[in-house]
């Protein structure tokens, strides 16, 4: 009998470099449980990452600190390397989830799709007004 109990549906990958604020904040937002694995990937930031994250997400996320500063597309690599889960949901670290985002992509856990497109929705960092930066990929995956 195959228990899939314990099984990692979402893997969220996090590259991160000299933004603990916003890291912090997108941190908060995740729905942390049984099926989904949070990797961080720091690229070598100036600070000790251990330090400015607070402990309890330290024990709920896996930390890896890259050696050499590479980029944002090398820490992505690292973390899919390091992936469990299913489904792979890459976040930046200036990235924040809605309350139900885990509701609508937990839907899809036991289906065979390969590839599943979401839209996203964006605000201005410092007023929180609605900003249109996202408007070309919703209409790619309006499109698709």
């Amino acid at each position: 009998m195959n228990n899939k109990i314990n099984e990692i549906f979402l893997t969220i990958i996090i590259p991160h470099y000299n933004d603990f604020e916003n890291l912090i904040k997108l941190l908060e937002s995740i729905n942390y449980n049984q099926y989904t694995q949070v990797i961080v990937i720091d690229d070598r930031s100036n600070l000790d990452i251990e330090r400015k994250i607070p402990q309890k997400y330290i024990s709920k996320i896996d930390l890896i600190k890259n050696e050499h500063n590479k980029g944002a597309g090398f820490c992505r690599n690292i973390g899919l390397s390091k992936a469990n889960g299913k489904f792979i949901l890459f976040a930046d670290s200036d990235d924040v989830f809605e309350k139900k985002y885990f509701t609508v992509v937990s839907k899809y856990f036991h289906t065979d799709h390969d590839l599943i497109y979401f839209k996203s929705f964006s605000v201005k960092h410092n007023t929180f007004n609605n900003s249109r930066r996202n408007s070309k990929y919703n209409k790619y995956v309006q499109d698709f």
